[in-house]
């Protein structure tokens, strides 16, 4: 799967991470994440190309029938002004161990726990620890990213097929994790939901 940018994606984000990360490096700068429609000609570089494709129905936030990755303030978000420099919208607590927020952070992050399988929390296990290092997540004004293609009922099928094969292993591995981050992270004190499938 190809994941495209909004442009200058890159200099905005650097110049915003240099501003905030140097203040407060336990900061993950979350952008929205978007999913077109296969047939769109044209694809979307600003956020007003992307708002015409979002109000048309060929846009979604990314994986909409999981509400888990749905991102607050999404009508805030396109009416606000463009600048150069991005800003932080809001900052956004770690309550649901669902959500997978892409980001840009330092490279101090946590390591990725890569015991667990696609598809089941491999992705979120490293926000999950993340959040028990006391990491803050800062919604982005501007940029975005998105893919081509919707996931189809099938697929959808297919990938609740595949977790199911692999439940049981998955629980163990969460019972394993919560147990190494609480003692890692007491200290922290950080307040995280219990992580689930």
């Amino acid at each position: 799967m190809d994941h495209l940018f909004s442009l200058d994606f890159e200099p905005k984000m650097v110049e915003l991470a240099k501003n905030v990360l140097s203040k407060s490096p336990k900061t993950a700068l979350v952008y929205r994440i978007f999913e077109i429609e296969d047939g769109i000609s044209v694809l979307p570089k600003t956020k007003s190309d992307l708002a015409e494709l979002f109000n048309s129905k060929q846009a979604f936030e990314f994986h909409h029938s999981y509400h888990a990755h749905k991102i607050p303030y999404l009508k805030e978000w396109f009416e606000a002004n463009t600048n150069d420099v991005p800003s932080v919208q809001f900052l956004r607590p770690y309550k649901e161990s669902a959500w997978e927020p892409q980001f840009v952070s330092l490279k101090t992050i946590p390591e990725h726990d890569e015991s667990f399988l696609y598809p089941n929390r491999d992705n979120t296990v490293l926000r999950w620890e993340m959040c028990y290092a006391g990491y803050e997540f800062a919604v982005i004004h501007d940029v975005f990213m998105f893919h081509r293609g919707i996931k189809s009922n099938a697929e959808n099928s297919l990938v609740r097929r595949a977790r199911g094969r692999i439940n049981g292993r998955t629980q163990k591995l969460i019972r394993k994790f919560e147990k190494r981050v609480k003692k890692k992270y007491e200290a922290v004190g950080a307040i995280c939901p219990r992580f689930k499938l």
